[in-house]
């Protein structure tokens, strides 16, 4: 497990299209087993359901966004978390490009378009371990 034994990389992933969350929960799977450091990843269909985890103390380090969602959209939820949680690193992911200026309102630590999830996922993984870890 190398010389993170004592610590554990907590992300959660909320997308309500399974297809994208379980893209991005392999990647996750991928880049912390290949980097020998234990991790643990939930995964969120619902909004409000990732929105309770965090307001009874779920504690994470990292978050994987999606914007469009029903019940809280991502910037609604991000902008609850920061209040609540503001060490949590949040990477939006997106099909709307157009939202990348908007999300600077809710300081995201990235912002991935879902078109290029593929080429930017593992820098993303790489820099939010980087800087949790610093």
């Amino acid at each position: 497990m190398g010389k993170y034994t004592a610590w554990k990389m907590k992300a959660a992933i909320c997308d309500d299209t399974v297809e994208d969350a379980e893209f991005i929960e392999k990647h996750i799977k991928d880049y912390f087993m290949k980097k020998g450091i234990p991790y643990e990843c939930n995964v969120y269909q619902s909004s409000k359901a990732l929105w309770y985890e965090i307001e009874d103390g779920q504690a994470f380090d990292l978050l994987f966004l999606d914007i469009e969602m029903q019940e809280l959209n991502g910037f609604e939820l991000a902008a609850k978390i920061q209040e609540t949680a503001p060490d949590i690193l949040i990477i939006f992911v997106s099909a709307y490009e157009s939202y990348v200026y908007k999300s600077f309102e809710f300081r995201p630590f990235r912002f991935i378009p879902k078109q290029q999830m593929e080429s930017m996922i593992t820098q993303a993984l790489e820099a939010a371990f980087r800087e949790i870890v610093s």
